[in-house]
C-alpha cells in the first residue's frame, strides 16, 4: 500500500511545486512589468492610479493605496486607491495614522504586518494603526524616497491567494517603490514645467494684447481727432438748419436724419477716444449698488422700450468700495445696454451682488448682470473683450464696450468672467476689491 502511495505523493508534491513556483514567477513577472510601466509615466494622477490597479490586478492583492506626503498638513494624504471585488474589508482611511506615519519617516523601512517588531512604549503608539491595517487586511506597508526623504507611502493589501509574500517579492516591491519615488519626482517636475509654460503663454499672450492695443489706441485717437473736427461743423449747421426750417418740411426731416447720424458718429468717436486714453481710476468713497441704480436710471427709457423688467437682488452688507464713479458707471452702462440689446423682444434682466474671498485671499465684491437673451455660442465668447469685436449688427455696436469696461476694472484691480450659452442667456460678473 505505501508502495503504491509513495509515487501519487511525490506526484502531488511535484505538481504543488510547480504551482508554487508558477505563483511566484507569476508575481515577480507582474511587478516586473508594472516598474517598466511606471518609468513611462509624466502625469501623477495617471502614475497613481497606474501602480494601484496594476497591484490589485496583476498580482493580485485584495487592495492598493498610494498616500503623499503633505509638508503644510504634516501627513500622508491618500492620492490612489483600488480594491478587489474579493475584498470583504474596505479601506476607509484617507489619511495615515499618524503614529505609523512617524515610523516611516523616521525607520525607512518596510513594515511587515504580520511581524510587527514593537516592544514597550512603541507597541502600545502602534496597536492601533496596526489593529486597522490588519482590519483592512494591508500586507505591507512600504516607504517611498524622494531625495533622500520619505515622500509616499504605498499600501499593499494580502494576496487573493491567502500566500504571504516571500522576501524576493518584498524586494521587488520595494524595488518598485523606489522606481515609483522616481517617477513621482519626475511627475512633479513635468507638471512644474507645465505650469511654468502655461504663465509664460499668458504672459506672452497679455504682452501681445498690450502691445496690439496700444497700436489701436494710437490708431483711435489720431482717427478719433480727425473725425471729430468735421462732425462738429455737420451737428453745428444742422443745428442751425433745424431752427430755419419749417417742422413739416421733408427738408427738416431730412436733416433731422442728418443730426441723428452725426451724433451716432459722435459717440463713436467718444467710444474711441475713451478706449484710447484709459485714464487712471480717481478712487473716492462709492457704494457699488448705489452705481447700479445710477446706470438703470440712465438707461431706463431704453429698458422701457424694449419691455425689459429689471430684477434686483442685492446684498445690503456690502462695503464702500474706493473706486473711480464715472468709471464704473460707465461699465455697468456697457453691460446693462448689451443685456438689453440681447433681449429683441423683451425679457428680465437680473442685477445681483455679493461678497466672497478671491484666490489670493483678498476680499472682493461681485457685481453680476444677467439677461434671458439668445447667449453665445463658445467661439464668441473667446472674442468679445478684443477691441472693435462685436456680435450686434452693423450700425448698432462699434465693439468697444466690454473692451474698455475690462481696461478700467483691471485698472480696479478686479476682473470681469462672463458665463453664456446659446439660448441660455449671458451673465457678465465684475469681481472689484475691498480696499
Amino acid at each position: 500500500m505505501f508502495t503504491v502511495a509513495l509515487p501519487l505523493l511525490r506526484k502531488l508534491e511535484g505538481g504543488l511545486q510547480r504551482l508554487m513556483f508558477r505563483r511566484r514567477h507569476g508575481v515577480r513577472d507582474a511587478l516586473v512589468k508594472l516598474t517598466k510601466e511606471l518609468g513611462s509615466l509624466l502625469e501623477v494622477t495617471a502614475l497613481g492610479r497606474t501602480l494601484t490597479e496594476g497591484l490589485v490586478t496583476r498580482v493580485p492583492v485584495l487592495s492598493a493605496g498610494l498616500y503623499l506626503y503633505e509638508p503644510v498638513a504634516d501627513r500622508f494624504t491618500r492620492h490612489a486607491h483600488a480594491e478587489s471585488d474579493a475584498a470583504d474589508a474596505r479601506s476607509t482611511s484617507e489619511v495615515l495614522d499618524t503614529a505609523l506615519a512617524l515610523w516611516l519617516r523616521m525607520t525607512g523601512r518596510t513594515l511587515i504586518v504580520e511581524e510587527t517588531p514593537f516592544e514597550g512604549g512603541a507597541y502600545a503608539r502602534m496597536r492601533p494603526a496596526v489593529l486597522q491595517l490588519e482590519r483592512e487586511r494591508v500586507a505591507l506597508v512600504l516607504p517611498l524616497f524622494m531625495e533622500g526623504e520619505v515622500a509616499a507611502a504605498l499600501l499593499v493589501g494580502e494576496k487573493l491567494s491567502g500566500e504571504i509574500f516571500d522576501g524576493d517579492e518584498i524586494e521587488l516591491l520595494e524595488t518598485l517603490a523606489g522606481e515609483t519615488g522616481i517617477a513621482l519626482k519626475n511627475g512633479g517636475l513635468y507638471e512644474d514645467l507645465q505650469s511654468r509654460m502655461d504663465e509664460l503663454r499668458r504672459a506672452q499672450e497679455t504682452l501681445v494684447q498690450s502691445a496690439k492695443l496700444a497700436a489701436i489706441g494710437e490708431l483711435a485717437a489720431s482717427v478719433a481727432h480727425e473725425i471729430n473736427n468735421p462732425l462738429t461743423v455737420i451737428l453745428g449747421n444742422s443745428g442751425l438748419l433745424l431752427h430755419q426750417l419749417p417742422s413739416d418740411s421733408p427738408a427738416h426731416r431730412k436733416v433731422e436724419a442728418i443730426e441723428a447720424e452725426a451724433m451716432r458718429a459722435g459717440k463713436i468717436v467718444r467710444d474711441l477716444l475713451n478706449f484710447a486714453r484709459r485714464r487712471e481710476p480717481r478712487r473716492e468713497s462709492v457704494a457699488l449698488h448705489e452705481l447700479l441704480e445710477r446706470a438703470v436710471e440712465l438707461l431706463s427709457p431704453k429698458l422701457a422700450a424694449g419691455h425689459v423688467e429689471v430684477e434686483r437682488v442685492f446684498d445690503l452688507s456690502l462695503p464702500m468700495l474706493a473706486a473711480d464713479r464715472d468709471q464704473l458707471t460707465q461699465v455697468f452702462l456697457n453691460l446693462i445696454t448689451n443685456a438689453a440689446d440681447a433681449m429683441a423682444s423683451g425679457g428680465r434682466l437680473v442685477l445681483q451682488t455679493g461678497i466672497h474671498h478671491g484666490d489670493d485671499g483678498r476680499r472682493m465684491v461681485n457685481a453680476s448682470v444677467s439677461d434671458t437673451g439668445h447667449g453665445m455660442p463658445p467661439e464668441h465668447l473667446a472674442r468679445i473683450f478684443e477691441p472693435f469685436y462685436t456680435t450686434k449688427g452693423e450700425g448698432h455696436g462699434t465693439g468697444l464696450g466690454l473692451s474698455v469696461s475690462l481696461g478700467i476694472v483691471q485698472a480696479h484691480g478686479g476682473a470681469i468672467d462672463v458665463e453664456s450659452k446659446p439660448g441660455h442667456g449671458t451673465t457678465v460678473r465684475v469681481k472689484l476689491p475691498v480696499h
